[in-house]
């Protein structure tokens, strides 16, 4: 509250502070201006890979609690399928609790640390669905662009600013952080189509390239 009333103007990388100001300090919600998160489209984009067994579930996260490692380990448990496997990307707090999982399930496989660049690329088009299953506060995700960009079905969570992405259904599937509603949604994407969806996702991404962030702030500085 002390920075939007001090400040002349306020950068946020989602809408949930400016809905928050315009419900809260209304006076100030000019002030917000929204300058989403960009995804590097000359890395990230779909890749031809080789054709595989089993389907794969690809959970790109940091290890922690708020990014609900838990939620997906559970709804995996409930998903219950023998022809996909959950691949956990990441590290972090959790990290045990991922390694025992996939010790005691031969279709958790815990990747660890990967390379931003050089490796997660290729992950994301080595998978079949993205699951961002955050539990609390996401801006503009990384792993919500970055998987729409390599264009694959992608499943989120509705908190933070992962709405300002995905619209339900079109380019993305949206659901409760909670572990029956994650294992339906992507029960749900595993067996149907979601060409449809994966190109739409790729179109989505294309909205938030380098070019359209690095001209948003130089119009904020009034370059």
């Amino acid at each position: 509250r002390f920075a939007v009333r001090k400040c002349r103007k306020v950068v946020s990388v989602d809408t949930v502070l400016k809905r928050y100001v315009e419900k809260t300090m209304p006076a100030y919600s000019e002030k917000i201006v929204v300058i989403p998160n960009y995804v590097d489209l000359k890395v990230f984009k779909p890749m031809k890979t080789k054709k595989k067994g089993k389907k794969v579930i690809l959970l790109p996260r940091n290890l922690t609690k708020n990014r609900g490692i838990d939620v997906m380990l559970d709804a995996f448990a409930l998903l219950g399928r023998k022809d996909a496997e959950l691949w956990v990307a990441g590290t972090g707090p959790l990290q045990p609790m991922v390694k025992k999982a996939a010790a005691n399930n031969a279709n958790i496989k815990f990747l660890g640390h990967r390379d931003h660049y050089e490796e997660l690329p290729a992950l994301y088009n080595a998978a079949d669905v993205v699951v961002v299953p955050s539990r609390g506060v996401e801006g503009t995700s990384l792993a919500v662009l970055e998987a729409m960009a390599c264009g694959k079905a992608v499943v989120a969570s509705r908190v933070g600013g992962i709405p300002d992405i995905i619209s339900d259904g079109k380019d993305g599937v949206l659901c409760e952080p909670r572990a029956g509603a994650f294992a339906e949604a992507i029960r749900k994407v595993l067996d149907g189509d979601n060409r449809a969806m994966a190109r739409n996702g790729l179109s989505r991404a294309m909205q938030f390239s380098f070019e359209r962030w690095s001209a948003s702030w130089l119009d904020f500085f009034g370059a």
